[in-house]
Order: C-alpha cells, then structure tokens, then sequence
C-alpha cells in the first residue's frame, strides 16, 4: 500500500487537541535508566487527544536543537521506530517494549487510521498534521 494522492486525507480530524510541554515528570527508577545522550537531550511530553482518547508521548531532541518539536515531527517519529521495531533483529527488549507500548497508544487513539500513517513518510505526515 502507498499513500501518494493525499487530497482526500487531508480533511480528516483524527486530532481534536494536541500539546507539547517541556520536560517530562520521570519516576526516580525512570531518571536512573536515562543514557548520557538522553540526559543531555531536551525532554519533551506531547499530550494528544481524538474521539479516541488522550494520550502522553515522551519525546526527545538534541541538545543543539533551540526549536520547540512538532506533532508531524513526533508522529513521523513514532511511524519510524515502528517500523525500527519490525525490522531491527538487534533491538533490545527494553527499547523494543517502550516501542510496542508508544504504538498501542497510537493504535488506541487513531484507530484504523494508524495503519495509513504507518505507510507515509514524514512530508505526508506532515500534510496531515
């Protein structure tokens, strides 16, 4: 499947709200698993809500990056590391868990609508974001 005439997806409102806040309220064992490149990254939370449901994202970006995420940048993010997921034999399973519970929160919240965005790259996805 290919998604390349997106005219008729880009009247969809899946999304109802969606916010972004810096920061991230990490539990003490949480903070304690960090690496050193996520205790140095910026630490984002997203808050998404549709007729689904709301939903929390912990989303990070580099140090040197001063502008503030998108949702296009976060849902690209999450179609990737899905797909990181079913091809990457070497993952581990804590990244691969994180991974598996990020996609069944996008699965609750967009439905059926999920499996489109699995089959878009980041400017499709950003057409419809």
């Amino acid at each position: 499947m290919t998604v390349s005439d997106l005219s008729s997806l880009t009247g969809i409102t899946y999304l109802e709200a969606a916010s972004v806040q810096y920061g991230i309220d990490f539990t003490p064992d949480e903070l304690a698993e960090l690496d050193k490149w996520h205790e140095k990254a910026h630490p984002w939370t997203f808050t998404l809500t549709t007729c689904n449901g709301t939903e929390e994202f912990w989303y990070f970006t580099g140090p040197a990056i001063t502008d503030d995420p998108t949702v296009p940048e976060l849902i690209a993010s999450l179609v990737i590391d899905n797909h990181y997921l079913q091809e990457d034999e070497d993952i581990t399973y804590k990244l691969g868990k994180k991974i598996e519970a990020n996609t069944e929160k996008c699965k609750r919240l967009f439905g059926s609508y999920w499996d489109i965005l699995m089959f878009m790259d980041e400017d499709e996805i950003a057409k419809v974001f």
